[in-house]
């Protein structure tokens, strides 16, 4: 199974949920399923997820609040 374009599943989740085709759908659960399995591995393996580290110079402006 090829991946999946995460533009493509931003795109999916931007549109009206009446919308959604059955096939985007599909695409959407392929991926996360995909996801959960990799996480599992990874998980299994002892491999801890990589923290991200927040931008240092962040302001309340950039948030919009």
């Amino acid at each position: 199974m090829k991946q999946v374009d995460p533009l493509s599943l931003e795109a999916i989740f931007n549109k009206n949920p009446n919308e959604i085709t059955d096939e985007e759908r599909d695409r959407v659960i392929a991926y996360y399923r995909e996801e959960r399995l990799n996480w599992k591995h990874d998980e299994a393996n002892g491999k801890k997820p990589a923290k991200k580290k927040a931008p240092s110079n962040l302001t309340i402006e950039d948030l919009g609040l």
